[in-house]
């Protein structure tokens, strides 16, 4: 479907690479099923271990490309710094530190596949 979703992390940060690595794992399990559709998943982060992103891929239970943001990087060039990750024709930007719905997520990419626009409580997805 060429998508992609885009999570930034600089909400869970607080200085703890383990707060953020705990809440990844956290919203990954309960995304696991909507992701495993979409073609990339991104996470822009302020420097995580190769110990750490692995923990998250495996929450996940499949790839997760990983970039690393530049210091003092914002929330809003982060998401862009994401964008430029992937080459997928419907990106979606999800925030790491939001609990959405079941099928927020799916609804959102497969909408905006389909032609619609949309935005919806910290998902939003437009085509390149």
């Amino acid at each position: 479907m060429d998508t992609a979703v885009i999570f930034e992390t600089n909400n869970l940060s607080n200085g703890s690479a383990e707060a953020v690595v705990s809440g990844l794992e956290r919203l990954f399990r309960h995304l696991a099923v909507e992701l495993a559709s979409v073609d990339d998943v991104v996470v822009t982060h302020d420097g995580l271990s190769d110990a750490e992103q692995h923990r998250v891929s495996e929450a996940l239970g499949r790839d997760v490309k990983f970039v690393t943001l530049p210091l003092g990087t914002g929330y809003y060039a982060a998401k862009n710094v994401g964008f430029e990750a992937t080459t997928a024709r419907f990106v979606a930007f999800a925030d790491s530190d939001c609990w959405p719905a079941a099928g927020v997520v799916g609804c959102a990419v497969c909408s905006a596949a389909e032609g619609a626009r949309a935005g919806r409580g910290g998902t939003h997805v437009l085509p390149r």
